[in-house]
């Protein structure tokens, strides 16, 4: 996968474009009419599909193989970087694998892969003062997105300090229509921003959620004013 999409480089390359390595954001995935088979690079992002550099410069990709090499270390280029290297070095994969390829859960899953749940304890100066509650007993999240294919990529006060900023990511590449809740919050205003955050269009919302339009593959930015939920 790239930035904002998923690419075949056997149909999505130019003439003349490199096909002898692969920058990885989160997964690689491998296919045949019987299987797919996804891999996670969580530490080594370089790869090379199909078979290892040779030096040939292909002018086209091939993909006689479903072989993944990944580089765990580049020392090709001895004018900088010496021939070996020493100490102790993690890296870390993960595999899944299906029946056929799925870009929306392939994109979910890679970053699952890559940035797992982060646990940490709260000490009481972590927490406002003045603010208490209680969780809910049962499952409970605090921003619901909604469909599937619609990833929360950042979350995060506003850079003038005027409200909140979400940026929402189409995986699958189709145009969607999608639902964004903060369960313990009231949103009071609703509108697409620019990359910048500057505000554009009003958005449909409710207290509880907003709806919105994405395009296919569509990085898109919202900008929110909201209140804790029973706050006046």
């Amino acid at each position: 996968d790239i930035p904002n999409g998923f690419v075949d480089p056997a149909k999505d390359l130019l003439e003349g474009g490199c096909s002898d390595w692969f920058a990885v954001q989160h997964v690689v995935n491998v296919e045949d009419a019987n299987a797919s088979v996804a891999l996670a690079v969580v530490d080594a992002p370089l790869v090379c599909l199909g078979d290892i550099y040779r030096g040939r410069w292909l002018p086209q990709f091939t993909n006689g193989s479903p072989v993944v090499f990944s580089y765990a270390l580049n020392n090709y280029w001895s004018p900088k970087w010496a021939g070996k290297k020493g100490g102790e070095l993690r890296y870390r994969y993960v595999l899944t694998s299906g029946q056929r390829f799925d870009a929306a859960s392939s994109a979910r899953w890679g970053r699952e892969a890559r940035f797992p749940l982060e646990v940490a304890a709260l000490k009481s100066s972590d927490k406002l003062p003045g603010i208490h509650g209680t969780l809910p007993p049962a499952e409970a999240g605090f921003i619901t997105l909604a469909p599937d294919n619609l990833l929360l990529t950042a979350f995060k006060a506003a850079e003038d300090g005027q409200g909140l900023i979400l940026r929402v990511y189409e995986t699958a590449g189709r145009e969607s229509d999608g639902v964004l809740k903060l369960p313990f919050m009231n949103i009071t205003s609703a509108e697409e921003a620019t990359a910048v955050e500057v505000p554009g269009k009003s958005l449909k919302h409710d207290a509880g959620g907003v709806r919105f339009r994405i395009r296919p593959n569509q990085v898109l930015t919202l900008r929110l004013t909201a209140r804790a939920a029973g706050k006046g």
